[in-house]
């Protein structure tokens, strides 16, 4: 679950006494430590040491805003469009997809960039068995054909493709989504828009900092090479193809992605760094306390949330945690393949989507996503694979379904829950 090297704390004997003190220490720059903690155990994204405390959503700062103010960072992301929600999109639910005369693929389908969108259309019918390929975008449609290929030959020619793929514009502020009728549609609104989309998402991010020269820097709880480089080659030297442009937009949301959630809900982060044994150990040996107190969860868990997110933030930044993960160029069409197959894979699908899809479209909300949102172990086993994955059923078998398609292994409780909802055998 977690991969520790060169565990290091020299700030020995701190005392947390209150969040005025945790937010100076967690802004403090200059507190950098060599050798960071390099650990997946809250799914992908990062923490970052240079906030003074974690992020917020949109849905939660409309309830919360009336009754207590939010903190500076959850107001600057909120403020900033929340792009971490569009890493993936939404799914439209009126029914099952409709199951007949499934086209057999080919085990491994050799992929060939199209030079013109003719070519890219007849690749898409002639080896994926897609109906109707309305994209007039010819990097766009690359990009989607490359990933359908890439999953295909991840389930060995048995992937369900959609009947039709549409390039369009919808209110979602998402990447993609996948219709119970079998069409994949690509928000053309942002794909289309991807340079300027990235700019946005760069200036949005407060450990993010780009000069005038080009020059870009990361704080260094967040700092990946492999999002060093997007970074350096877009803002610099301007080469990146769309494919990478992609590929750093989801690096940059998966940040994203995580503050939103341990804003809204420490604990969990919290559980998961005091259930690893080898962070608890570091969290004793660094001799961190609260209120005169060594660090114990059961009293952390105590405290009101704005309590827990210091709490958490100084862990972070005491022990130099680094959350990682990285993000392939086709995890929005995958995800969005796990959501057309767990679909035709499970009966009850209608029942597991988020509980606002519920609503929108005149239902209760099921006692299945009620469970999911409620039962204490079944969010913490979530929480493994991404925080995206704490949002439904049908997101953390479809976020579930991207690792495995990507070679990702989980740990035996994740596979359970998976399993629970009838994902997709991959």
């Amino acid at each position: 679950m977690a991969t520790l090297t060169n565990i290091s704390s020299t700030n020995n004997n701190t005392n947390l006494q209150n969040s005025k003190d945790l937010q100076n220490i967690a802004c403090n720059k200059n507190n950098d430590k060599s050798n960071p903690i390099n650990t997946e155990i809250v799914g992908y994204g990062n923490l970052p040491k240079d906030t003074v405390s974690f992020g917020n959503t949109q849905e939660y700062e409309n309830k919360q805003n009336k009754k207590s103010g939010l903190s500076k960072t959850q107001k600057f992301i909120v403020g900033a469009g929340l792009l971490a929600s569009a890493i993936v999109g939404g799914i439209f639910i009126k029914g099952r997809l409709n199951n007949k005369e499934l086209v057999k693929l080919a085990e491994n389908i050799k992929f060939e960039p199209a030079k013109n969108i003719e070519d890219a259309k007849a690749f898409a019918k002639t080896h994926l068995g897609i109906e109707k390929f309305d994209v007039d975008n010819l990097d766009v449609a690359n990009w989607v054909n490359e990933g359908l290929v890439f999953v295909n030959n991840k389930r060995l020619g048995k992937a369900i493709m959609p009947k039709k793929v549409a390039y369009e514009n919808f209110d979602e502020k998402a990447m993609a989504a996948m219709n119970s009728n079998g069409t994949l549609t690509i928000n053309k609104a942002n794909i289309g828009d991807i340079d300027n989309l990235l700019n946005k998402s760069i200036e949005a991010m407060p450990f993010i900092r780009r000069f005038e020269n080009g020059t870009v820097k990361i704080s260094k709880n967040l700092q990946t090479p492999q999002l060093q480089n997007l970074l350096n080659r877009f803002c610099k030297s301007k080469d990146l193809s769309f494919c990478e442009k992609v590929e750093l937009y989801q690096n940059i949301a998966s940040i994203k992605d995580m503050i939103v959630l341990i804003g809204t809900k420490p604990s969990l982060t919290l559980k998961q760094l005091f259930n690893d044994k080898e962070i608890s150990e570091q969290i004793k040996k660094a001799g961190l306390k609260y209120k005169g107190k060594p660090l114990e969860l059961e009293e952390i868990l105590k405290q009101n949330k704005e309590e827990q997110d210091a709490i958490l933030t100084e862990i972070a930044t005491s022990l130099n945690i680094k959350f990682t993960r990285k993000s392939n160029k086709f995890d929005i069409i995958v995800h969005e393949m796990g959501h057309s197959e767990h679909q035709r894979n499970c009966k009850n699908f209608q029942n597991l989507s988020k509980s606002e899809e519920q609503i929108k479209i005149g239902k209760e909300v099921s006692e299945e996503t009620k469970e999911f949102l409620e039962n204490e172990n079944i969010q913490q086993t979530a929480l493994k694979v991404s925080p995206y994955s704490t949002e439904s059923p049908a997101e953390f078998v479809a976020e579930t379904y991207k690792d495995l398609i990507n070679g990702k292994t989980h740990t035996e409780d994740v596979m359970e829950l998976y399993r629970k909802y009838e994902g997709p055998p991959v």
